[in-house]
């Protein structure tokens, strides 16, 4: 590796961690969750994991429209 992608992987890092045990440590307070970002962050992807979740919003709009469908049928047939 040359001594700008070093630099520029120093730099993610630094960014990285900082948003790890600032920002996210900030809102897991705000949210009531107690434990450290590292711990917070591996049971997000061990339950991703389980689930066989790649984005949890994509599959959090997804049960939506699942349920929307369900109550609401005749919005297939205006769809297709």
């Amino acid at each position: 590796m040359d001594v700008i992608t070093l630099q520029l992987k120093e730099k993610a890092l630094a960014k990285l961690e900082y948003l790890k045990h600032s920002k996210l440590r900030s809102e897991m307070f705000r949210l009531n969750i107690t434990t450290t970002p590292d711990r917070f962050l591996d049971w997000l992807n061990d339950m991703k994991k389980q689930k066989g979740i790649n984005n949890f919003w994509k599959e959090e709009q997804y049960k939506e429209w699942r349920e929307d469908i369900k109550k609401h049928p005749e919005k297939v047939i205006r769809m297709t």
